[in-house]
């Protein structure tokens, strides 16, 4: 991990100390390549590690450009969020970067990978908003750091396994709390058969958009 972000990582923890109540609302953004598993083992240990440190460091950067955090980096995926006080601008924020991040990869990125002769990266976006928990996880003889615990969290994560390849899905509340300019353009999405989670204090299932574009 390179010195900036390390910054980006401390710019977070700081935040997230300086907050005055332990619960919040916020957009969650979860992000994960696909295909990660067989471009490990087509390339080097070198180039793949390359890959993901270069796709880490810039995904990470465009997050805090719009006014978001690096949560956690999970070795091919990272967890930002997006803080209140603006809970419609912070929605709107969270699917600028969203698409900014789509645009990113495959108009930028993958055009310096290809000229490297290495192969381009494919990737799943989820997002979702609502109340998490500021906690602080781990141990002072090994590591301690300060999480986000919520529901918004776990369905951001959930959302992006159902993502397609280089597909943007969001939950119905970050659409609901979006500009309009936003959810003219997401569309329902098909949800699976399997898909149990509910909207809170129904038994509706909870809907999930895509991005048309």
């Amino acid at each position: 991990m390179d010195l900036k972000m390390e910054v980006i990582e401390e710019i977070s923890e700081e935040f997230l100390e300086s907050l005055s109540k332990d619960k919040m609302q916020f957009v969650i953004l979860s992000i994960d390549l696909k295909g990660s598993t067989k471009m490990s083992q087509q390339l080097s240990i070198e180039d793949t590690s390359k890959i993901i440190a270069l796709f880490s460091k810039e995904i990470s950067q465009l997050v805090y450009y719009f006014n978001g955090y690096v949560l956690k980096y999970l070795g091919d995926g990272i967890i930002a969020y997006f803080p209140e006080p603006n809970f419609i601008g912070m929605n709107d924020n969270a699917i600028d970067c969203a698409t900014s991040i789509k645009y990113f990869i495959l108009n930028g990125l993958n055009k310096v990978l290809d000229e490297n002769n290495l192969p381009p990266l494919n990737f799943g976006i989820g997002l979702d908003s609502g109340e998490a928990m500021v906690v602080t996880i781990g141990s002072k003889v090994s590591k301690m750091h300060k999480d986000l615990i919520g529901q918004a969290i776990n369905l951001a994560t959930k959302i992006q396994s159902l993502a397609g390849t280089n597909q943007i899905l969001a939950g119905e509340v970050t659409i609901q709390n979006a500009h309009y300019t936003w959810r003219k353009i997401f569309e329902s999405f098909e949800l699976p058969e399997n898909w149990n989670y509910l909207k809170y204090g129904t038994t509706d299932k909870y809907q999930v958009y895509a991005f048309k574009y």
